[in-house]
């Protein structure tokens, strides 16, 4: 079974507590806006963030150049920490990494920021790379499950992810919506990597599925303007979800043979409270179930496709019995949901 056998996480080094969040709308907004934004940061969740920038600098910066230039130098730096804890952690050499995913979905670079990692870190040139765009928060759940779809049975090679979002860069000053300000209170800055192998696991990849909503395409996403990314994020969400999101939690448990009841951890993307709240409720779990993430969200802010990895991070600080079953998910644009059943492996 393939197993994550080592993963890290990296932050940039500018935090950003609610209060400076507040003090920065006063300088962007008029008073009446700032005020009615402000109430927005205090239902939040969040109680501060990792961002790559200082705050002023981010509200200068306006064209799309310079801030793709500026994501281009920072998820690179984030992207190399993370990779090189996560391959300490798993006591593996990156010329023995057989592949590699990235993800991001916060800028845009072309070759792609897997061929800049791969060069610069020794990575066997032969390497596989798969670079992956558009899944939003959802994406690192997928690419954990391709990299256990790409790991050779038996042949002791890995797989390399990588997750990298500099979300901070998509602040929007020209015109903002309110659902540009609520991305700019919500989401944060920060990379995750995992070695993922046929080996002694700290987490087995035991299944994984992906489900797409038809006809909610409109409810989450993002959409290019002049100034760069403009986020779309519907209130409805939580409500469209709660109903829903148990039928697929308990078909995809049924298809792996294991019962609705059975997990014992679970690794649920926070994406913000009231999304938190409605998977919650969706699968009857008790708060403490989700403790992790709510700490997460409080502590770092929705890191989009990284954020599963923080979490597990903070599991493992208080690790499940080994053996214990556990859910990992993760809502994204589409609307889409990346669930992955985890074992706990038990190896420190």
């Amino acid at each position: 079974m393939a197993a994550i056998v080592g993963f890290g996480t990296a932050l940039p080094p500018h935090y950003v507590s609610v209060d400076e969040t507040k003090r920065a709308l006063g300088r962007a907004y008029a008073p009446r806006i700032a005020n009615r934004f402000a109430r927005l940061v205090d239902s939040s969740g969040i109680s501060g963030r990792y961002v790559a920038v200082p705050v002023d600098e981010l509200l200068a910066r306006t064209s799309i150049e310079d801030r793709d230039r500026a994501y281009a130098g920072h998820a690179l730096t984030l992207a190399r920490t993370a990779v090189q804890r996560a391959l300490e952690d798993a006591a593996t050499a990156a010329a023995d990494c057989e592949a590699i995913v990235c993800v991001s979905c916060t800028g845009y670079m072309l070759p792609s920021l897997e061929s800049h990692l791969a060069a610069e870190m020794g990575i066997d040139p032969h390497a596989r790379r798969v670079p992956i765009g558009g899944l939003g928060c959802s994406a690192g759940v997928a690419a954990l499950a391709l990299g256990a779809q790409l790991v050779r049975p038996g042949a002791h090679r890995s797989v390399l992810v990588v997750s990298v979002e500099i979300c901070s860069l998509c602040l929007q000053t020209d015109e903002p919506s309110v659902d540009d300000v609520i991305g700019s209170i919500l989401f944060a800055d920060g990379a995750a990597a995992a070695v993922v192998a046929d080996g002694p696991a700290l987490v087995e990849v035991c299944a994984a599925r992906s489900v797409l909503w038809p006809g909610t395409s409109d409810k989450l996403g993002m959409r290019l303007s002049r100034s760069g990314f403009r986020l779309i994020l519907s209130n409805e969400i939580g409500r469209l979800l709660q109903p829903r999101i148990g039928p697929w939690v308990e078909s995809f448990l049924a298809a792996a043979g294991v019962r609705f009841a059975e997990p014992e951890f679970f690794v649920v993307h926070p994406g913000g409270p009231r999304i938190l709240q409605a998977i919650g409720e969706g699968l009857a779990l008790d708060p403490q179930h989700l403790a992790p993430s709510a700490q997460v969200l409080d502590e770092l802010g929705n890191l989009s496709s990284a954020t599963v990895f923080a979490i597990l991070e903070r599991i493992r600080k208080r690790p499940p019995r080994p053996g214990s079953l556990g859910l990992m998910m993760a809502v994204g644009p589409g609307l889409t949901c990346e669930l992955l059943l985890l074992r706990w492996g038990g190896v420190a």
